[in-house]
């Protein structure tokens, strides 16, 4: 019997040998979470004619799509497990997913036979073509927003709430954009469609031990794809919890502590301070009642440490902290990022992509979704402690991704690297990440004050604001970061860091749903010299003054009032 189809890591050596050898390259791009990856494992990759073949004939790569998203982001046919079939310089020939074990054979027979008779032919295949966006607008337009949200409502699910048919999958972006139509307009139908679509989804909540599954087959979220991703997580716990801090709607509330607590249980790492990746899907254990899940063999957890997705759900407990006020989450959150700071990050070179525990080892440095989102982290993070050394951390990302992720047509998915071939030589743009940097990078330019930032930001925009019609609802988050770039809306709270009043009005400000508002805590003992450069009048303390752009309110010393001051804010 044979042993099984000898992999081989993504490398140079790899395809210099598929040269060598005259062979294709069979690139499978699995996860640890995919349930079809673990069904191909176990047919047709454990079927012993397609294991003579790949063997014998092919190159066989495995790519953890986790691990290396800029692969799996240029070779991805469509969902997981991918095969795609390579020429000796990385080139795609051919691809699909899931694959019977007779079909697969049959199909790597004709890819065999095709390569002998035509190697010449197939090596001239062109790379995947990706032109840079065409450039939109010359200045940021008003109606953006407008414009997407538009689009969420010809798409929207009226009956199951939710955006499309099926499969089903959370949308955090867009419940976001319509929380903050809502906030602006006070329009019921925004809050409706929030509404039908946060009751609808918690179909995917695990009832016994909490937390969300992926996505959902079928348009009612009844029938899960049941693995468990954090960012995930993160992005409805955020929806969750800003859902809850506009209504107040208890039920929301208990959902997100759901969450939290499935988190806390499965997918943190009490000891080192950080967060699991994902884990496994078992159709078996997640449709038992809790009790009989604890005589069954928990689903594997994949406890590497994602830069990204990390930074994600320290955002979330940071506004966990806020909205729940409670303060252990601010801890966790605060942690977690140490963590990351102290692990992954390197002055020069940016956050490192993930840590494996195993071999206690960062790698994969320059993917841009871990730079923006640390730097996201740590503006969350200087923004609910008041602590500099956040603020320091989010400018040397700031710079690392300036001078290494953009240029004219937006931020790039990942740094350029001297032995890159095949597709990775492609610049790849997407609209997500664009979406984050730019938010990250306004919110900088408010909290300092620093008009490059600014600039950057407007870059990055206005670099996708040819392309961005074309994502449909996805465009949601682009939506938001347009607004805010537009309306930056900024609280500069005066007082005494360490004196309760000075923290409860600070809290008060956190606590309020707006993706484009900044607070900024200034200490009139440390902070002496900026107070007096900025010209705010002296009065009892602690004040809150509300800014949009270079005008700012009277002195506000109640809550309550500052509370009415910023919903009035459109």
């Amino acid at each position: 019997m044979e042993p099984g189809i000898t992999w081989r890591p993504w490398s140079k050596k790899a395809f210099e040998d598929a040269k060598k050898e005259k062979k294709p390259v069979f690139l499978d791009l699995s996860a640890v979470w995919c349930h079809w990856c673990h069904v191909m494992d176990k047919t047709s990759f454990s079927d012993p004619d397609v294991i003579k073949l790949v063997n014998g004939k092919f190159i066989p790569v495995r790519v953890d799509i986790d691990k290396r998203p800029d692969i799996r982001d240029r070779y991805n046919f469509g969902g997981y497990p991918t095969i795609a079939i390579l020429n000796e310089k990385g080139h795609v020939l051919t691809g699909t997913t899931y694959v019977p074990p007779k079909q697969l054979e049959n199909m790597l027979e004709q890819i065999k036979q095709l390569y002998k008779t035509k190697y010449d032919q197939l090596q001239l295949a062109p790379p995947q073509e990706h032109k840079p966006p065409e450039l939109g607008m010359e200045k940021l337009d008003e109606n953006i927003a407008p414009f997407v949200t538009s689009v969420l409502t010809q798409s929207f699910d009226t009956e199951m709430g939710g955006f499309g048919r099926e499969p089903k999958f959370p949308a955090p972006g867009a419940v976001t954009l319509l929380l903050l139509n809502y906030a602006k307009t006070g329009e019921q139908r925004y809050l409706d469609m929030v509404t039908l679509t946060l009751d609808n989804m918690k179909r995917l909540l695990d009832d016994a031990e909490g937390g969300f599954y992926r996505y959902s087959v079928t348009r009612d979220w009844r029938t899960p794809h049941y693995e468990k991703m954090l960012d995930t997580n993160a992005g409805l716990l955020l929806n969750y919890l800003d859902a809850y801090s506009v209504i107040g709607n208890n039920e929301y509330k208990r959902i997100a502590r759901r969450i939290i607590d499935y988190v806390d249980a499965s997918l943190y790492d009490k000891e080192h301070s950080n967060f699991y990746g994902s884990q496994d899907a078992d159709e078996e254990y997640y449709k038992l009642p809790l009790a009989e899940r604890k005589k069954r063999k928990v689903p594997y957890i994949d406890k590497t440490v994602y830069t990204d997705n990390n930074s994600q759900m320290i955002i979330a407990y940071l506004r966990a902290a806020a909205v729940l006020e409670e303060p252990k989450y601010l801890d966790v959150a605060l942690k977690s990022l140490q963590f990351l700071l102290k692990t992954l990050f390197k002055d020069k070179e940016g956050m490192y992509h993930y840590h494996d525990s195993k071999d206690n080892k960062a790698d994969v440095q320059g993917i841009a979704a871990d730079n923006v989102w640390c730097m996201r982290a740590c503006i969350e993070a200087y923004e609910h402690t008041a602590d500099t050394q956040y603020l320091t951390y989010a400018e040397k990302l700031a710079a690392f991704i300036a001078k290494n992720l953009v240029d004219k047509y937006g931020l790039h998915d990942r740094v350029p690297q001297a032995d890159d071939f095949g597709e990775l030589t492609n610049k790849q743009r997407p609209l997500e990440d664009n979406a984050a940097a730019a938010h990250a990078f306004t919110s900088l330019a408010v909290l300092t004050e620093n008009d490059r930032y600014h600039k950057i930001a407007e870059t990055i925009l206005l670099g996708l604001s040819g392309a961005f019609e074309a994502y449909g609802h996805f465009a949601a988050n682009y939506a938001v970061a347009v607004d805010h770039f537009l309306r930056p809306i900024k609280i500069v709270i005066l007082g005494k860091t360490a004196e309760q009043k000075t923290k409860r009005l600070r809290q008060s400000c956190l606590m309020v749903f707006d993706p484009r508002k900044s607070v900024i805590l200034l200490d009139v003992e440390k902070d002496k010299k900026r107070i007096t450069e900025a010209r705010y009048p002296a009065n009892t303390l602690p004040v809150a003054f509300l800014c949009a752009g270079k005008t700012c309110s009277s002195p506000i010393q109640d809550e309550v009032e500052l509370l009415q001051s910023l919903k009035s804010f459109k």
